[in-house]
């Protein structure tokens, strides 16, 4: 029984490493080699010298790795023995006049075909494949390049050096083999084209010409530790720490699972994570080919496959279904927690199913997206909520592959990633009293309110700011611009039932009074929070419509939003504004056919019933939550004097459609208030006061006083660029919104409507 005949049995645990590791893989492979020189050398058939150090000698080796060594007496040889002919230098399969292997260019590796098997591994031995580098973003040799003499090339055997009467092999003749009546003619003057060679041969002279190894590491060297800042995918260690005290964690395997960094466990495994995968019409699962397990994210250990769009029929045969299981029954509230790795943690789209409660929306969608910084390094693995569930009985949550929710025509499946990585039930002593839920436009996702960036990331969730970099580079198709700042209002806001700290400080630290998650996106209109509800609908970015993200049940207490600013068309109009050379309410804007001046009142005042749209879809969701409306301030004082482009005729005009929104916003709440809807308005104008943008050019104002951003000239890592301002540059999104000063007055305006309701 030997390797070289295919007829070795590798244990259960050798077939899991040769798998698995990719030394273990590269052992056997060499050790198959290995036979193959010594079956040679046994049989007396050597090549140049013998010497095992030269890289040519190892010619008949490799053929025989490939294309076997055919015994003398073998079964229906009709006496041939010997290397096939496939691989033979003489074969007419490979064109005559080639160079060697890569020796011109590395395109040669689109059409390996035109060589033989020796000569291609030789070529990589003289030219390394090109691996990234993805932490410099370039890419350069993925090993050390074997050494020839005087920076020689691979010494290849001349083309008739396998051809010989030994082996019924003629150089002088070409030959229509009549078993093989397609093959145009070789030659081998054998029908059955078995000109196997069985012979020495020498074609160089090795210790002057052939290559030898150029080894980095002396054998028996252990394998070098590699940094952290160079780990592509860092495993995190912390275990139990960054969790609360009473977490149930279900890691995504079994506690005794060694990984290759494989970090201290702390925590006991509370149950288990399964498998479900489609198979074709054919029994086979295409599903299982793109399925992987990096040695990344929580613990050191992940798995993940690419993301499908579940609208398309042909991808069912693609779907994976991960479902974590608790050991044991909970009857009662719960946290449920998921793990997002550093790495493979981007798809827009990741439902969940939380499997075993009452609610009426089981199903909650998490925007993943750790995509790189400029210095390459993705954003930190972390802890996301899924909700609070009353329970009762064994809790389970699921996770698939597929893109649920419509996307647009420039979605493209398997490119994004979706991980599955631990879980965790946080037990709850109750029904969580505060259950919140922000949706709605960059007024409320914190557009504008981020600390300057670091490595060219900005302090918005790395989900909701990318341009799709990963280790190939930006992809604008995966690009996400939502601007979800975790300095939004919602979350600097407080409740009634806890004044004393913010709701983001006490969702950060699981506080177990309090729920909260936000959907909010810049650029959202009102039919960006609506459901999906005909063909062509999708949300932004490839994420799911707000409300078709799922946190709204029976059991939300909250939900808070600012929208109808897009639908007023304020970003555009204001670009019309400060790039016209004329008063810009006095020209057409788009296809109005009549002026700003009358088509924009006619607009603002149809978006009233938008937003009682939106209150009634809210309600029907959340039927026990207040909801909050929140207005827009006043962007300018000194009539925007300090924007370019705006005049004093136009911002009084901008401020009076600015004062008619917020006007038709809250008569649209005070209407649906007086019809049954438990709905507040809260108008920010009065706490913005003088503190709009050029608020720090008037007489006597202190430094500061402004909060609202004048124009923006510094792109985020996500930013649409509104306009070209000239040649002042490219204006951002951040443009005219709060800054984290500006929404700590939202939420000074959040918390006081909600104490005096």
């Amino acid at each position: 029984m030997t390797i070289a005949e295919g007829t070795s049995v590798y244990q259960p645990n050798e077939q899991v490493a040769l798998t698995v590791d990719y030394a273990a893989n590269i052992a056997a492979g060499l050790n198959i080699l290995i036979d193959k020189w010594n079956q040679m050398k046994q049989l007396g058939i050597v090549v140049n010298d013998g010497d095992p150090s030269k890289i040519e000698n190892w010619w008949y080796a490799l053929w025989a790795y490939n294309s076997g060594w055919h015994a003398p007496g073998e079964a229906g040889s009709n006496g041939a023995y010997g290397l096939g002919w496939s691989n033979n230098m003489t074969n007419e399969d490979y064109p005559a006049d080639r160079d060697g292997f890569l020796d011109a260019s590395y395109d040669d590796a689109k059409y390996p075909n035109h060589w033989t098997y020796p000569e291609r591994v030789l070529g990589w031995a003289k030219h390394p494949l090109l691996r990234l580098d993805w932490k410099a973003g370039t890419y350069g040799a993925a090993y050390r390049p074997a050494l020839w003499p005087n920076s020689g090339t691979p010494q290849r055997p001349p083309l008739g050096t396998f051809c010989a009467a030994s082996v019924q092999c003629d150089m002088n003749q070409i030959h229509k083999p009549t078993e093989y009546p397609s093959d145009p003619g070789s030659h081998c003057l054998r029908d059955d084209l078995r000109c196997w060679w069985h012979t020495s041969t020498s074609w160089t002279n090795c210790p002057t010409a052939c290559g030898g190894e150029n080894a980095h590491y002396a054998p028996g060297t252990p394998e070098p530790a590699l940094p952290a800042s160079q780990m592509l995918y860092r495993p995190d260690c912390s275990g139990a720490s960054t969790l609360p005290s009473n977490a149930l964690i279900i890691d995504d395997v079994p506690t005794d699972v060694t990984t290759a960094r494989s970090c201290a466990k702390n925590w006991t495994n509370q149950g288990s994570l399964t498998f479900k995968f489609a198979a074709d019409n054919s029994g086979h699962y295409p599903s299982k080919i793109d399925f992987h397990q990096i040695d990344g994210g929580f613990g050191g250990h992940m798995w993940s496959a690419h993301a499908w769009n579940i609208n398309n029929p042909d991808n069912a045969i693609h779907r994976i279904t991960g479902t974590w299981t608790l050991d044991r029954q909970i009857n009662g509230w719960a946290r449920v927690l998921v793990y997002i790795p550093d790495h493979r943690a981007r798809t827009p789209q990741a439902f969940y199913t939380v499997n075993g409660s009452d609610s009426t929306s089981p199903t909650r969608s998490i925007v993943e997206g750790n995509y790189l910084d400029d210095e390459r390094n993705p954003a930190p693995g972390h802890w996301e909520s899924l909700g609070a569930f009353n329970f009762h009985g064994t809790p389970s949550v699921s996770l698939d592959n597929f893109i649920h929710s419509p996307v647009d025509n420039t979605w493209e499946d398997d490119i994004r990633d979706v991980p599955w990585d631990a879980l965790a039930f946080q037990p709850l002593p109750g029904k969580p009293g505060d259950q919140l839920v922000a949706l709605g436009d960059s007024y409320a996702s914190g557009e504008g309110a981020s600390a300057d960036p670091v490595n060219g990331a900005w302090s918005y969730y790395r989900s909701s700011d990318h341009d799709g970099r990963d280790g190939h580079g930006d992809d604008p198709k995966l690009r996400d611009a939502c601007h979800r700042s975790p300095n939004a209002w919602a979350r600097q806001m407080v409740t009634p039932a806890n004044p004393g700290r913010t709701v983001g400080s006490r969702m950060d630290s699981f506080d177990v009074s309090l729920d909260y998650h936000m959907s909010a996106c810049s650029g959202a209109t009102t039919d960006m929070l609506l459901p999906v509800h005909g063909p062509g609908d999708s949300g932004q970015y490839q994420e799911g419509r707000q409300l078709d993200q799922g946190y709204l049940d029976q059991n939300t207490s909250l939900v808070t939003f600012s929208i109808g600013g897009n639908d007023a068309r304020f970003t555009p109009l204001l670009q019309q504004c400060i790039t016209s050379i004329s008063v810009c309410q006095d020209e057409v804007f788009q296809n109005d056919g009549e002026p700003l001046s009358s088509a924009e009142p006619k607009v603002i005042d149809g978006i009233g019933a938008k937003l009682r749209n939106v209150l009634d879809a809210v309600k029907l969701k959340a039927p026990n939550a207040r909801i909050l409306v929140m207005g827009y301030p006043i962007l300018f004082e000194l009539s925007g004097e300090c924007i370019p482009g705006i005049g004093t005729e136009e911002a009084p005009w901008i401020t009076e459609m600015n004062n008619r929104l917020d006007d038709v916003l809250g008569s649209a709440v005070a209407s649906a208030k007086s019809a049954g809807t438990n709905a507040v308005w809260a108008d920010p104008r009065a706490a913005f006061k003088g503190r709009g943008a050029c608020g720090d050019d008037a007489a006597g104002a202190p430094e500061g006083t402004e909060v609202i951003h004048r124009i923006v000239l510094s792109l985020t890592r996500g930013d649409s660029p509104i306009f070209q301002l000239g040649t002042i540059g490219v204006v951002s999104q951040q443009t005219l919104h709060p800054t984290v000063q500006g929404a700590q007055v939202y939420a000074s305006v959040a918390s006081s409507t909600l104490a005096a309701a």
